[in-house]
C-alpha cells in the first residue's frame, strides 16, 4: 500500500504506451466518479494525484468530533486514511482507449508535518502542569502504546496500523514518571516545562493535517461585547420596538512567554478557521481574528503575544 500526504508533491508519471495516445484520462472514485484529463508531453503525462484528493478530505467541525476526552486522558481513534481508487486510461481525442491501469493509494490531509509521525508542525512546545497536551499521530509510524505505558502507566486499546489517533494528557498526570521541570523528549516532539499560570485557557484548533492541536494560554483574559440593535415601528402601538439584536463578543488571550521555535506554530493557530477555547469550564467555538503575528527576533530568547478571538455563540 502507498500512503501520501495530499499537499506534498505527489506526482505520478505515465509513460506513453501507444503512438496514437494523446492524453490520459484519470478517473477518481470517491463518493462518485471524478474525471480529469492530462496531455502527453515528450511521451509522458504527469499529474499531482494528492492535489486531486485534498478537496475531499473532511475535518472535524464540532468539539464532539475531535476525540479529546479530558476525563480519560487516553488514545482515541480519530479517522482512517482515505482510500482512493484511480483508473488511468491512455486515449485519443476520438475516444479510443489504448491502455488502462488501476491504482489505489491512501491519503492523509495536508503536508507531511515537521514532527512526523506526530501530526503537528510544533516540534518544540512549552507546557505548564495544566497544559492539555493533544497529539494526533499515525499509528504504524510510532509505538505510542509503549510511550503511553511509559508515561501514563496505561496502554491504548484497539489501535490499528495507519489510523490517525489522538493522544490527550496533562503534564500533571505524568508526575510519577516525569518531574515538573523535566523535558519530555518524544524524538520529533519536545515538551518543555515552563512556570505554571495561576489559571489557564485551553485552546484546541484543527491544524493543516485536519487533526486537533493544542496551545495553553494564560487564564487571565479580557473580553468586549458589541451589541448591534435595529429598531422598527410598532404600527399598532405607534412606538419603536427592537427588531433585531446582534451581539459580537471578542476575547484577548495572552500566550505568556514562548520560544522562537513556537512562533510558526502560533501563526498556524491564528490562521486556523476552527478553534475551541475552554472558558470558565466550558468549551466554546471561536475564530482567531488577530491580523499580525510575532516577528522573529534573534536578539530575544522569549516572546509574547496577545491573540484576539471572536466567540461563536451556540
Amino acid at each position: 500500500m502507498n500512503y501520501f500526504f495530499c499537499k506534498d508533491k505527489n506526482t505520478l508519471t505515465i509513460e506513453k504506451q501507444h503512438k496514437n495516445a494523446e492524453f490520459i484520462q484519470v478517473e477518481m472514485f470517491y463518493r462518485g466518479e471524478k474525471k480529469y484529463q492530462f496531455p502527453f508531453f515528450n511521451g509522458r503525462a504527469v499529474f499531482d494525484h494528492g492535489s486531486l484528493v485534498q478537496p475531499f478530505m473532511s475535518k472535524p467541525l464540532h468539539f464532539g468530533e475531535i476525540k479529546v476526552n479530558e476525563a480519560l486522558n487516553d488514545i482515541l481513534l480519530l479517522t482512517e486514511p482515505l482510500p482512493i481508487d484511480f483508473t488511468i486510461k491512455q486515449m485519443d481525442f476520438k475516444g479510443n482507449v489504448y491502455r488502462t491501469e488501476q491504482k489505489q493509494h491512501f491519503y492523509y490531509a495536508g503536508k507531511k508535518p515537521k514532527a512526523f509521525p506526530f501530526l503537528t508542525n510544533g516540534t518544540y512546545r512549552t507546557t505548564t502542569n495544566d497544559s492539555l497536551v493533544t497529539i494526533g499521530y499515525i499509528d504504524v509510524f510510532e509505538n505510542m502504546a509503549q510511550r503511553q505505558k511509559m508515561l501514563l502507566g496505561t496502554t491504548p486499546e484497539n489501535t490499528e496500523n495507519y489510523n490517525v489517533n489522538v493522544w490527550s494528557f496533562s503534564r500533571k498526570q505524568l508526575k510519577h514518571t516525569a518531574k515538573e521541570n523535566e523535558i519530555i523528549d518524544l524524538s520529533t516532539l519536545t515538551l518543555e516545562p515552563k512556570p505554571d499560570f495561576q489559571e489557564v485557557v485551553h485552546a484546541l484548533f484543527i491544524n493543516q493535517n485536519h487533526v486537533p492541536d493544542w496551545f495553553t494560554f494564560n487564564g487571565f483574559w479580557e473580553d468586549s461585547c458589541e451589541i448591534e440593535q435595529e429598531l422598527a415601528k410598532d404600527l399598532v402601538r405607534n412606538h419603536d420596538v427592537k427588531n433585531i439584536v446582534k451581539r459580537e463578543i471578542t476575547i484577548k488571550l495572552s500566550t505568556g512567554f514562548i520560544f522562537e521555535e513556537e512562533i510558526d506554530f502560533l501563526r498556524e493557530l491564528i490562521a486556523s478557521d476552527i478553534i475551541f477555547l475552554k472558558l470558565d469550564g466550558k468549551w466554546q467555538r471561536a475564530i482567531p481574528i488577530s491580523n499580525k503575528t510575532l516577528s522573529k527576533d534573534k536578539l530575544k530568547n522569549l516572546h509574547h503575544q496577545i491573540v484576539e478571538f471572536k466567540l461563536i455563540e451556540a
